[in-house]
């Protein structure tokens, strides 16, 4: 909770009010109100609001007091940063790059006042497959042997978050850090087991321990300080029944709807049958892929979840965005060299 307002600075604001003072913005886009010369002749003022139109308990009071309009968000929260030469900027609605974050000569970031409104209550997920060696074994008896990718979600480690605030190359050596500390990791004949999944064993290869394959999904709080995220994510998705389609033309991103999108059949397959249109696949290649990704096809019975697709996204390379409520939730990029 904020700290409640003093009287004596209610008593300040209201005089700024009675003389007819008017709020500003700075170069840091926090909107401020002067309430006077100091004792040292310099004017001093109370912050009203941040960079993205978060009032403080000063502006509460005073935009209910004087009934003026509230100010807007400098900045659209859930743009993409723009990188340059170590440096991370924003773009305002103004159009002007505004920096939020520089990297040091000693490794460490300097967030700035406009970064500390940018990335507050902002958050990324990370999506981690670690290196590993297989061996299985044959129903002859043989072995098999090969090298994969294990996510660690089939690990038992879901929704490795960290602040924004981190540049990439922080976030990923603190991912790497949680992760090796967090699985409890057994080791046999040497190596480091993983995962132990019918005939086949699945050991951490460290021959490739720079082989890590981090991606990351951008979350964002609500206003409210709800992460809904998750939950909106695990909803068994469907096909959209016949009497939307006359007003499709309202639906976000309209012209993007697949006509397969609108389809009615007797099965749950209407994700795999979007997919297998926009990606020009067998809808059988698709629902295969599913039924690896889910280690069996017990999801044919319920349908697909967001959260399905977003693997099946990583799976395969493809970005990923998921709107909820006409709010941008989570966004997946794949890495550059994939």
């Amino acid at each position: 909770m904020p700290p409640a307002l003093s009287a004596a600075r209610r008593r300040k604001i209201q005089m700024a009010i009675n003389a007819g003072r008017r709020p500003t913005r700075g170069e840091s886009n926090r909107t401020v109100l002067a309430t006077g010369a100091g004792a040292t002749g310099r004017n001093k003022y109370v912050v009203l609001a941040d960079a993205s139109a978060m009032l403080t308990p000063a502006g509460e009071f005073y935009y209910k007091e004087t009934g003026k309009r509230r100010p807007e968000a400098a900045f659209e929260r859930s743009q993409q940063l723009i990188s340059r030469n170590g440096n991370d900027y924003i773009r305002t609605r103004t159009g002007r790059e505004t920096l939020v974050r520089s990297l040091k000569a000693d490794g460490s970031t300097r967030v700035t006042k406009t970064g500390q409104a940018f990335f507050r209550d902002k958050f990324v997920e990370f999506v981690v497959h670690v290196p590993a060696g297989i061996v299985g074994t044959r129903q002859n008896g043989t072995q098999h042997v090969r090298q994969e990718w294990l996510p660690v979600h089939k690990l038992g480690l879901n929704s490795i978050m960290e602040n924004a605030r981190f540049t990439p190359a922080q976030a990923h050596t603190r991912v790497r850090s949680r992760i090796l500390s967090e699985l409890g990791l057994r080791t046999q004949g040497g190596e480091t087991v993983l995962l132990e999944v019918s005939s086949e064993v699945w050991t951490y290869d460290r021959s490739r321990d720079d082989q890590w394959q981090i991606s990351s999904m951008a979350t964002q709080v609500d206003a409210e300080g709800r992460v809904d995220v998750q939950t909106a994510l695990r909803q068994p998705m469907a096909a959209l029944p016949e009497a939307p389609r006359s007003c499709a033309s309202q639906l976000p991103f309209a012209d993007q709807i697949l006509p397969e999108a609108f389809e009615n059949h007797s099965d749950k397959l209407c994700v795999a049958r979007q997919l297998a249109a926009l990606l020009q696949r067998p809808l059988v290649q698709i629902v295969g892929t599913f039924t690896a990704l889910k280690w069996g096809d017990e999801w044919k019975q319920v349908g697909l979840t967001a959260e399905d697709l977003k693997e099946f996204c990583v799976s395969e390379g493809h970005p990923f965005f998921f709107m909820s409520s006409g709010r941008l939730l989570l966004t997946y990029e794949p890495p550059e060299n994939t």
